[in-house]
């Protein structure tokens, strides 16, 4: 305990001298933490939480595939001065620990695809940037989460943009279960897509587990009943009605019985309890944005803590800036 309070002790010190005038509560800096640890290895089990992680990231991915890695590479001198010019959200981004600073390089990983969860079921082949963190003999990716905070009444009160590590597993003739986003997008002068890259979600699988196939198809299917829920018939619909007005009712019993009987009634209610959000009757609105929440797939839900699947190995503190981000990585003996 006494080696993690020096550490953090002596903090301030390190921030002093990377953002002279500004401290760790400074206004206009982020914190957030910086993912210790790896993926499931290839045939293991993975952890509860990875599992988790990887039904979250269906819902933030555009594209679910396990792919196998042909070719890693960095980019070409031309194409990484004008990458340069435009806006990066992980310029800037670095490892600080003891000994020196560490920058993360742009590497692009290209691989086909051999099977597609979610996303564009045509896919054959991905293109995929990444940014990559050499730490001695080891190197990690450099991701990032977009993270954001919501008022009760689901209004963004601050958005940041959290930054983490991942070992790097990805390797050429290796298979990966991988969530990605679309990074950029060029497109003829017929506006067709004929060229796109894309950027990786947290988690990176080491081959495809059963069991994170299993949890991205079931995630599949909750948002496809979210998207396109089960018609209520006049009856139930006339139902799920009165139990929206009860939201309102003034017996404080009679508001929690409803909340409950809605949120278990699933996506099918998702229309009109969407409507009764905007109720004039401010318990109404509440409690049908409660209902709403419930029933909403969890993989649509704000994003666990990336730190918390890696107990034990260590973490950091991440401070983001006009500047861009700096990374601290504590390693603390217990």
């Amino acid at each position: 305990m006494r080696g993690r309070m020096m550490i953090l002790m002596a903090l301030p010190l390190c921030l002093a001298a990377l953002f002279p005038g500004k401290t760790a509560g400074a206004a206009g800096m982020g914190m957030g933490v910086e993912a210790g640890g790896g993926p499931a290895g290839g045939g293991a089990d993975p952890s509860e939480v990875l599992l988790k992680q990887a039904a979250a990231a269906t819902g933030q991915a555009d594209l679910v595939v396990v792919v196998k890695v042909t070719e890693i590479a960095e980019p070409k001198a031309k194409e990484a001065a004008e990458k340069k010019e435009e806006e990066n959200p992980n310029a800037g981004v670095a490892i600080v620990r003891i000994g020196g600073m560490q920058p993360a390089k742009e590497k692009l990983i290209s691989a086909e695809v051999s099977d597609v969860l979610r996303g564009d079921k045509e896919a054959k082949t991905v293109r995929i940037k990444a940014n990559v963190m050499q730490a001695g003999q080891a190197e990690y990716l450099v991701l990032g989460l977009d993270r954001e905070f919501k008022d009760p009444n689901g209004n963004v009160q601050r958005k940041w943009r959290q930054q983490y590590t991942l070992p790097m597993t990805l390797a050429k003739g290796k298979s990966s279960l991988v969530f990605l986003k679309v990074a950029e997008e060029k497109k003829d002068d017929a506006g067709k897509v004929v060229e796109r890259s894309y950027s990786l979600l947290q988690p990176v699988l080491d081959g495809a587990p059963e069991k994170a196939v299993a949890a991205v198809k079931a995630a599949v299917k909750q948002l496809e009943e979210w998207s396109n829920p089960p018609k209520l018939s006049a009856e139930d619909e006339a139902a799920v009605a009165r139990l929206i007005k009860q939201l309102g009712d003034n017996d404080y019993a009679v508001r929690e019985a409803a909340t409950k009987a809605l949120s278990a009634k699933g996506p099918a209610v998702r229309a009109l309890v969407e409507a009764a959000t905007k109720s004039e009757d401010p318990e109404i609105k509440q409690r049908a944005a409660q209902v709403l929440e419930a029933v909403k797939p969890e993989s649509l839900k704000p994003a666990a803590d990336p730190s918390s699947s890696f107990p034990g190995m260590g973490g950091g503190i991440m401070l983001q800036g006009g500047a861009g981000v700096v990374q601290f990585k504590v390693q603390v003996a217990e």
